[in-house]
């Protein structure tokens, strides 16, 4: 097959919607029910564009405010990320949401994301709204580096492909809202090249500014009623939604090859433009059907085969008969008659997601290809009449319906189109049957014991994410495999800071372990840990010595683990040859209570090797070792200073010499610093004992014979120090072992040796980080000198090591470790074993295992398979922390009136405290005329002069709750055909209105005067809301008089009835909500104001020109 036109698959996917959906199976659910997710605007959202003036708020307050929105776009887990509070809040949420919904779509597809640096993956992003970063970019004095990067749109295919270390295209696409499925249309032209060997593909949209509904509100494009009613009869427009989408594509042949799950496939897609069209955001038919047909050609279908299409859909009068013709032309014409192709749009349920909207209407038709079912399109009651659905062989899909059963795969097509008339069609096919042989799973039997670890940015995230696990585990998780489960959350996620694992060997293990943590209790099989800031310096392993063998020690390992086994099969030539005893039958059959001290150091030393071998296996690696005592020979093995064959040669030789002076001596551990010891020996002669370890600065060991370490052990005992006597009959590290060094100088004399690859850090020389030469003579040291355990402890702590891990069957200096490091004022250090007396080796070593990599330490506890059985285990718990930067108050900004107050009052400006004027001031133009501009046509707009007249009472009254005006009069009309500054100037007799022209430099022009009379006014009787019905002396009429002109209102108002009585004319009045806005205060009297002008010009013998207002001998407001 051509690669233009491979298959790409689809093998993961997540998104972030309205309806509180956080991932496809939630998406599904509000799918398959039917939610209608549009809501309210929420609270705050536009609270920094409050205060900004009354205009500003005015038209706030009448935008419309329903909407799609997500539950929560100010919150981020900026420490999951390693992000600074500050940068996080100067980066657009839409880069922080992406980066979640991209790490949960990765671990959806089975893909650790940790696991891609480096790689050529590509990032190919749809995003079109900046209205965060323009906000920001807005707030001059606020700026700083981090602001462009985190404001500018480009970021947000940089933020991932920066975070992830990622070296493929990282592209953002801006289309409007076709962006996102030209981005995933880029994505598999990209993989098909060969440009990429992974793509994420996504589409991204927040409504963080009320600018573009505003917008879109005056282009006639928004539902006035808040709902996308695609291709129906009722259909007014669409409803602007936020969601971020994102899908993980890859070429079908690796996806097979990798066995990778199979969601879906790109069969093909295409990308066109309209041209020169009718207008710039006018739609077309004819290049919708094209693209679509490109699309199908691209796939190697025919239109006519598909299944259905998940239209555009947005619900605009204009666009859905457009888009409809379009699907005809392409594809319905085609079909058999009466098998009309179904069609539906996504936004019924959520709104318009814009740049977001394509890849979210690809994962809704994947999410029904999967599941075989359609579900319908909401609000669809009856079919446009403007689309000829019979003749274009289309129909809406209003009910949930199966997917229709034919021979072939299962087809789809997805349409997104731009405003500025870029289109996108994408062509989908059901995943393939699995016919590929699956995964070899790992071999081992359900109830063998394995590592369950999980992770968050914080501890109670991981609780959280403990619970997560424990509801799917009891949901849609109670068949999983217990070692898919496993392989799942060790192979396909990466691990954060706050990290724990429960090692289980069965399902109720695990739950119980879980549940114990999301307790906040202690279980056996349960380890946590935070990773400590010097974990990135790596591990020291440090090998004990005599007294961590144990009858039975790593038994299990020869059977249940080959890596231990086959080092142990390595070195039984040389223990047969060199020891004269089989090892594996010593691990198998020997009881160590009847070993001697020439077979049990060799053992130790055989058991220590496979174990750093078995760790190195699991991934882990040291950075630097230490050995204790006979432990130094494993330690230089392990950094490369000895093979493990000659170790073994070596530690076999100096065990055969142990023989000549076993059972003459004795050991034990005091708990009292070493110059403490030497001073109190150099004070009684008689208890004639020689230090050996240096275990810590408060621990020594002591070694002598028999009797003398009896009775140093007494005298401390007497001084109530803690004494334990150690299990060995050799005094090591004391003069006993002087006649024994030249006999080692020789016996390993042909041991070659070289330099090690690691730090070895030198428990038997003065200085532990001197150069080390692995002679003979360092042998003998290392027989006979004093252990300094602690030194090289300190010297390690020195370097930054935070993790301390003793390779034996046995802990014996783990707490020596520990007590130097606390010592030394660190407490946050690990410091574990690797097997345990008594304890099932597998258990106790991924215990051990789990403590490295709680602590930061690289475990594989997949043993490197990088494929197996896997579950869709719940992603990544995310600990959401506000990082929101609110912009600054604009100065000057509030100067400003709102329209549909009625009134030009604007901002107090300030005046001093004994001043007796009050000033406002406003900006009026045309478009912020309150109520409807005047004038004849063809002569330049004036503001309505009942608007002139009212602002004075407005400004009279702004402290009061009623007024009285007299000889108000209105002098020259104001212009607003060009901008203008108009002042509203209160004093205790008069009000007074002026205008100039904005930035022009004409004199100051009065238009309207009023005398400000100081008694006070009379109770009125203000608008009521409905009128007594009870007979009076003549009869309502409904509506107004026949004969009354109709006037120019100024306002939205209209006569209820009206009646003639006493020569006057009463008429009952409703203004419209919005006009009537603060009834009771003087900005709503506006409208009554007008209403009331043009009642006064219907009476008999009135003039028409009674309702421009000029001049009011009284006005009187209560």
């Amino acid at each position: 097959m051509p690669a233009s036109v491979a298959p790409v698959a689809i093998v993961g996917m997540s998104c972030r919607l309205p309806g509180g959906v956080s991932s496809v199976d939630d998406f599904w659910k509000l799918l398959a029910s039917g939610t209608d997710a549009v809501g309210e605007v929420p609270p705050q959202r536009w609270q920094d564009y409050q205060g900004r003036g009354a205009s500003s708020d005015g038209l706030l307050r009448r935008t419309i405010r329903q909407g799609g929105f997500l539950d929560d776009v100010q919150g981020f887990d900026a420490e999951f990320f390693g992000i600074s509070p500050r940068e996080a809040r100067l980066m657009d949420p839409q880069q922080r949401i992406l980066l979640e919904v991209a790490w949960e779509a990765l671990e959806h597809a089975g893909r650790a994301p940790g696991t891609l640096a480096g790689t050529d993956t590509g990032v190919f992003v749809g995003a079109w709204s900046d209205d965060y970063g323009r906000r920001l970019l807005e707030d001059l004095p606020a700026i700083d580096a981090w602001t462009g990067v985190g404001a500018t749109l480009g970021s947000c295919a940089a933020r991932l492909s920066h975070h992830l270390d990622l070296r493929g295209p990282s592209v953002l696409v801006d289309t409007a809202c076709s962006s996102s499925l030209v981005a995933v249309h880029q994505a598999c032209q990209s993989l098909r090249l060969g440009e990429s060997g992974l793509a994420v593909a996504a589409g991204v949209n927040l409504l963080l500014s009320p600018g573009l509904t505003v917008n879109f509100e005056r282009a006639g494009a928004l539902s006035p009623h808040g709902r996308c009613r695609a291709f129906d009869a009722d259909a007014d427009g669409y409803v602007r939604s936020e969601g971020c989408a994102v899908v993980v594509l890859k070429r079908l042949t690796d996806a097979l090859a990798d066995g990778d799950r199979i969601l879906g496939l790109v069969r093909g897609s295409a990308v066109t433009q309209n041209g020169h069209g009718a207008g710039i955001m006018a739609p077309s038919s004819a290049a919708q059907a094209r693209t679509i047909r490109l699309a199908c050609e691209a796939a190697g279908v025919s239109p006519a085969s598909l299944d259905y299409i998940e239209a555009h859909g947005t619900g605009t009068p204009a666009g859905d008969p457009a888009e409809a013709a379009g699907i005809g032309i392409a594809v319905g014409g085609g079909r058999p008659a009466g098998d009309a192709l179904p069609i539906g749009s996504v936004k019924t349920n959520i709104g318009h997601t814009e740049s977001a909207a394509g890849v979210i209407s690809l994962v809704k038709v994947v999410l029904a290809l999967g599941h075989g079912v359609i579900p319908a399109a909401l609000h669809h009651r009856t079919p446009h009449p403007a689309i000829a659905w019979d003749e274009l062989g289309l129909r809406v899909v209003t009910e949930c319906e199966p997917w229709p059963v034919h021979e072939g795969p299962r087809l789809a097509g997805v349409s997104s189109y731009g405003f500025g008339g870029t289109n996108a069609h994408v062509v989908l096919e059901g995943a393939p049957p699995t016919e590929e042989p699956s995964p070899v799973p790992i071999p081992v039997p359900n109830h063998r014991v394995v590592a369950f670890p999980w992770s968050a940015s914080t501890e109670q995230a991981r609780v959280d994410a403990a619970g997560g696990l424990v509801d799917w585990l009891m949901g849609a998780g109670a068949s999983a495999d217990h070692n898919g489960l496993a392989h799942t959350l060790t192979a396909r996620r990466s691990p954060s800071l706050c990290r724990a694992v429960a090692v289980a060997g069965d399902r109720e293990e695990l739950l119980r372990a879980l549940r114990a943590h999301t307790a906040g209790e202690a279980d056996p099989g349960l380890v946590c840990g935070r990773v400590p800031a010097g974990a990135a310096s790596g591990s020291v392993w440090v090998f004990s010595g005599h007294g961590s063998q144990w009858t039975g020690m790593a038994r299990e390992l020869l059977d249940e683990e080959p890596v231990f086994a086959a080092v142990i099969d390595e070195l039984e030539p040389i223990f047969r040859r060199e020891a004269q005893f089989s090892l594996r039958a010593f691990l198998s059959d020997r009881d160590l209570d009847e070993a001697g001290v020439h077979e049990i150091q060799p053992v130790i030393y055989a058991v220590q090797t496979a174990l750093a071998q078995l760790w190195h296996d699991h991934g882990v690696r040291p950075a630097a070792v230490i050995g204790h005592s006979v432990g130094e020979i494993a330690a230089a093995v392990a950094a490369g200073g000895l093979t493990r064959t000659d170790g073994a040669r070596l530690v076999c030789r100096r065990s055969a010499l142990l023989r000549r002076v076993a059972g003459r001596g004795a050991m034990a551990l005091v708990a009292l610093p070493a110059d403490e010891v030497y001073r109190q020996l150099a004070s009684a002669p008689a208890l004639s004992v020689a230090v050996a370890i240096r275990a810590s600065p408060l621990s020594t060991v002591i070694a002598g014979t028999p009797d003398a370490v009896e009775r140093a052990t007494a005298h401390w005992t007497e001084q109530g120090a803690l004494v334990r006597r150690v299990a060995s009959d050799v005094a090591f590290h004391s003069p006993q072992m002087d006649p024994l060094l030249a006999d080692l100088v020789a016996a390993v004399a042909d041991i070659p040796w070289r330099e090690p690859r690691l730090p070895v850090l030198s428990t038997s020389t003065a200085d532990p980080e001197g150069e080390h030469v692995f002679d003979g003579a360092y042998w003998a040291g290392n027989l006979r000198n004093e252990v300094r355990l602690d030194a090289a402890v300190r010297a390690a702590a020195a370097r930054g090591h935070r993790v301390f891990l003793e390779v034996s069957a046995h802990p014996v200096v783990v707490h020596s470790v520990r007590e130097t490091l606390s010592l030394e004022g660190i407490e946050d250090a690990c410091v574990t074993g690797t097997l345990r007396r008594a304890v099932p080796a597998r258990t106790a070593f991924l215990k051990s295992a789990a403590e490295l990599h709680c602590h930061g330490v690289p475990v594989d506890f997949g043993r490197g398979r990088d494929s197996g059985p896997w579950t869709d285990a719940p992603t990544t718990t995310w600990d959401h922390q506000r990082h929101w930067a609110h912009s600054r108050p604009v100065v000057g900004s509030a100067a400003s009136h709102d329209p549909g107050s009625g009134t030009l009052l604007g901002s107090a400006l300030p005046s001093g405290e004994h001043v007796p004027l009050r000033t406002w001031y406003t900006r009026l133009d045309a478009d912020s005329v309150p109520g409807t501009a005047m004038g004849p046509a063809g002569e330049s707009p004036v503001a309505p002069a009942v608007v002139v007249a009212t602002v004075l009472a407005a400004a009279q009254s702004a402290p009061a709750a009623a007024l009285r005006l007299r000889e108000l009069e209105v002098r020259l009309p104001l212009p607003v055909d060009k901008p203008r500054d108009v002042h509203v100037v209160a004093g205790p007799q008069s009000v007074t209105v002026v205008s100039t022209e904005a930035g022009g430099s004409e004199p100051a022009v009065v238009h309207a005067v009023a005398r400000i009379d100081d008694e006070a006014p009379p109770e009125a009787v203000g608008p009521v809301a409905s009128v007594d019905r009870a007979p009076r002396a003549g009869e309502w009429t409904p509506g107004r008089p026949t004969e009354s002109p109709a006037g120019d209102a100024v306002f939205a108002w209209h006569v209820e009835a009206h009646r003639f009585a006493d020569g006057g004319l009463e008429a009952e009045v409703e203004v419209a909500a919005d006009a009537a806005d603060g009834e009771g205060s003087s900005a709503g009297w506006a409208a009554w104001i007008d209403a009331a002008t043009h009642v006064a010009s219907w009476l008999p013998g009135a003039a028409a020109s009674v309702a421009a207002v000029e001049s009011v001998a009284e006005l009187t407001i209560a």
